[in-house]
């Protein structure tokens, strides 16, 4: 058998590995350190989301609805009598539904009887002017609505709180690598490769407080906290 013979038929035998045999022999070669590294960026809220509503319960389907729509009608009026315009007013929500006797009779047992119906109404308003908050929940108390299903705070654009999250996440990684070179005695090489593991606005939100406002209702927003994630390996290298 030839000298030729032999060299060509390794290298045919070397290209017909399985490529993720040969991945795992080039990773297993690599010195690496993975490090992990998080971000948090505060930011002053810009916006504000405010759903209210009316629940109203009658013997009969129409004289709910009506009931309902009535108050609604009203919130909005009290409401856009503030300046919100109706571009930033929403409805989310309306439903009409049977209410069932928990009693039922002993010549129907497996059949509950139908005692009313509960109508909902429920509309959503968007602030740009924190400063309304409090007279937008007022107005639709004083209106009638008798339910306050969210109050959230949230950034027009938090493209900006969203970078530097990641930037301080990155430097964060950064010095966790060095020091565990340091410690290991060994020279931080370049890059490998970097992901994120996600970023997340974790919004302070306010649940159903301000039904009882006789002024106009108290509302702070806070703060909004942006959190970011990154992995990075880095390869290393003896000194």
């Amino acid at each position: 058998m030839s000298k030729a013979f032999l060299i060509v038929a390794a290298c045919l035998l070397t290209a017909s590995m399985p490529a993720a045999s040969q991945t795992a022999a080039t990773r297993a070669d690599l010195r690496v350190i993975t490090v992990s590294g998080q971000g948090e960026v505060m930011a002053t809220p810009d916006r504000a989301s405010i759903q209210l509503g009316a629940t109203a319960q009658t013997q009969d389907a129409a004289g709910a609805q009506r009931q309902v729509n009535k108050i609604v009608q009203k919130i909005l009026e009290g409401v856009k009598g503030l300046g919100i315009p109706a571009s930033s007013i929403t409805t989310t929500g309306i439903s009409l539904s049977p209410v069932y006797s928990d009693k039922r009779g002993q010549d129907t047992p497996s059949e509950p009887s139908i005692v009313g119906y509960r109508a909902n109404n429920t509309v959503r308003v968007q602030l740009d002017d924190l400063s309304k908050v409090g007279a937008v929940i007022d107005a639709g108390v004083e209106a009638g609505a008798n339910t306050i299903q969210d109050l959230s705070f949230d950034l027009k654009d938090d493209t900006a709180q969203r970078q530097e999250a990641l930037k301080l996440a990155v430097r964060t990684a950064q010095s966790k690598a060095q020091a565990i070179a340091e410690a290991l005695n060994v020279k931080l090489g370049r890059v490998q490769d970097v992901s994120e593991s996600g970023v997340s606005v974790i919004r302070p939100f306010a649940q159903e407080r301000y039904m009882a406002a006789a002024a106009a209702a108290p509302v702070e927003p806070g703060q909004l906290r942006v959190q970011a994630s990154v992995t990075i390996n880095y390869l290393i290298s003896d000194k």
